[in-house]
């Protein structure tokens, strides 16, 4: 998943509600930006479009990496120096391991929340999947 000493960093000593309630809205970002771009993502990867897909990658490392998912974040990272490097040959099955590995991290994050509001008290508040 994510890693949660970034996270914890992030939610800091106290672990605040406020900072939860951050990541949440993190999560949800991450969760809306991937929904709108998966389809662009599967579009480009059937047309076998190296240059769209570099660029896809290229934002998900950035919002990958502001929630500490390392595993998405060096997926993407592979993927893009194949792309770069002319080596790509998962167009037919890139799409649905990147959705199922977002998928999983997300719903690892979600549990994390969970688990770090119980830890401050607060009542269980989970982002919508």
């Amino acid at each position: 998943m994510s890693d949660p000493g970034h996270l914890d960093e992030i939610l800091g000593e106290g672990r605040s509600l406020a900072s939860l309630d951050f990541l949440e809205q993190l999560l949800d970002a991450a969760r809306i930006d991937v929904r709108t771009r998966e389809v662009r993502l599967a579009r480009v990867c059937l047309a076998k479009d190296p240059k769209e897909i570099e660029g896809l990658l290229h934002g998900f490392i950035g919002c990958f990496s502001s929630l500490g998912w390392a595993r998405l974040v060096g997926l993407c990272q592979r993927e893009r120096s194949l792309l770069r490097s002319g080596q790509f040959t998962h167009w037919e099955t890139f799409a649905v391991r990147f959705h199922l590995l977002f998928e999983s991290t997300a719903k690892e994050m979600e549990q994390f929340l969970v688990e770090r509001r119980k830890l401050a008290g607060a009542p269980a508040h989970v982002t919508a999947p």
